[in-house]
């Protein structure tokens, strides 16, 4: 389910290549590792399977699991296509950064249909705020403020991280 995405997301890469030492870097890396990335899964998790189990509360775990899964196939991608490049931001703080912002978008995702609009809109102004933070986390670390990038990321990913496994812990 996730390979015409992946497709997708290839096809669009070139729109959102990074701007390299300027704010803007923010930008690419919020549209091409976040932003198109769920929106993406969102839309494959609607044509697989209705939302109204998530509506009443009971789909969570395996929404969550189906956007694991897919996030890891463009986790896979963004590994071969940084294959060559050596850097700690790569390796260690996107996949990290990746994996808890799932977490947190699976919870944000679930209570934004649950409350339909506009009360959903908090949630997704929510989401594009974590998102955010994680890429100008991740931006951090070309914009030579490495410390600043590891706080930020240590710290998103320990409260995203927080609220996705309070969520896994109450029953349906």
């Amino acid at each position: 389910m996730a390979l015409p995405p992946m497709l997708v997301w290839l096809v669009t890469r070139p729109l959102f290549s990074p701007a390299w030492g300027s704010p803007l870097l923010i930008l690419s890396f919020l549209t091409g590792y976040w932003i198109l990335p769920f929106t993406l899964a969102s839309g494959a998790y609607v044509l697989a399977k209705d939302l109204a189990g998530l509506e009443r509360g009971l789909d969570f775990r395996p929404f969550l699991s189906f956007t694991l899964g897919f996030m890891s196939v463009f986790n896979l991608a963004y590994a071969i296509c940084h294959w060559n490049v050596v850097h700690p931001a790569y390796t260690l703080v996107l996949p990290v950064l990746l994996v808890t912002s799932t977490l947190a978008y699976a919870v944000g995702f679930e209570e934004t249909i649950r409350d339909g609009l506009p009360g959903g809109l908090k949630w997704l102004a929510g989401l594009l705020g974590i998102f955010m933070l994680d890429a100008t986390a991740l931006a951090m670390f070309f914009l030579r403020m490495e410390w600043l990038g590891w706080v930020l990321a240590l710290s998103l990913a320990t409260a995203c991280g927080f609220f996705g496994f309070k969520r896994l812990q109450r029953r349906p």
